[in-house]
């Protein structure tokens, strides 16, 4: 029961925070959120990271900090300048099944039916929210793509992951990509200061605080309890909350307009994460 709370509890956070971060942009630079953000969570993390730092190679770090951190957040950051927050959580809903997808040719994995017909109608979702959403006017293709390839980005890092989860623990590649992508931010946080005046205003710094000790810290250490108790494919299913999270919280606290493009895209591509994760469990 407690690792099924903390699924639910992680999902939850990650779904505010693209509420979190469009809220931080109106403020402060996309790369300035990052670097912030970042240096928050490693600190937590810095002690683990000192005492396991031998159990991976640097540049193993060094691949781990950059994809599943530096690039990830830059891509997602940029991404939401444009993008709705409704749009953006749609979109990362698809994350799973792009995830497996890739998995086939860079990891030897076989897909049955089911699961190639899950990953077809999570991209045909995907496809239809950023051709929709653009030529009704509401969204932004700029931004939605830029959401895509975050989308890319992060399936690259959770293959990689499998990869060297095969000898070193969790935790240690965990604390090895939030130290090391946080150092990798920092030095483009403070470029981007000599372009963008950051505007440190209430509403900005408990949003970049809650992104890093919140959605950062504590969700990827829920995330990775509830994982290491409940099967692969039954937390996935935990992820579909996130696209949900982030149009409510989206409509109410930013005014965005949900409509039947948004909504239908979002029932099919978690139709189609759904339908990967179950075929993948038989």
């Amino acid at each position: 029961m407690r690792a099924h709370l903390a699924l639910l509890a992680a999902s939850s956070i990650w779904g505010l925070s693209y509420l979190a971060t469009k809220t931080a942009l109106r403020d402060l630079g996309p790369f300035e959120i990052a670097a912030a953000r970042m240096l928050l969570a490693a600190a937590i993390f810095l002690p683990f990271y000192l005492r396991r730092r031998r159990a991976l190679a640097p540049r193993q770090q060094l691949i781990a900090g950059l994809l599943g951190i530096a690039l990830y957040y830059a891509l997602f950051n940029l991404g939401l300048q444009d993008a709705r927050a409704t749009d953006a959580g749609v979109i990362q809903a698809s994350i799973p099944a792009v995830t497996a997808l890739l998995a086939i040719p860079l990891l030897g994995e076989r897909a049955s039916l089911g699961a190639w017909s899950g990953i077809a109608l999570s991209m045909v979702g995907v496809v239809a929210l950023v051709v929709g959403t653009t030529a009704a006017g509401s969204g932004s293709l700029g931004g939605d793509l830029l959401i895509v390839a975050s989308v890319l980005d992060w399936a690259l890092y959770s293959i990689y992951i499998r990869r060297l989860a095969r000898d070193v623990d969790d935790a240690a590649i965990t604390a090895a990509a939030l130290v090391v992508g946080a150092a990798l931010l920092l030095p483009l946080g403070a470029a981007e200061l000599a372009v963008v005046t950051p505007r440190l205003t209430p509403s900005a710094i408990i949003a970049v605080v809650y992104s890093g000790l919140a959605a950062s810290a504590l969700g990827y250490w829920l995330w990775s309890y509830g994982l290491a108790r409940v099967q692969a494919a039954a937390a996935t299913a935990y992820l579909n909350l996130l696209p949900l999270v982030a149009a409510v919280s989206g409509a109410i606290v930013l005014g965005e307009h949900i409509g039947i493009v948004e909504v239908s895209a979002g029932v099919v591509i978690v139709a189609g994460v759904t339908l990967a994760a179950l075929s993948s469990r038989r």
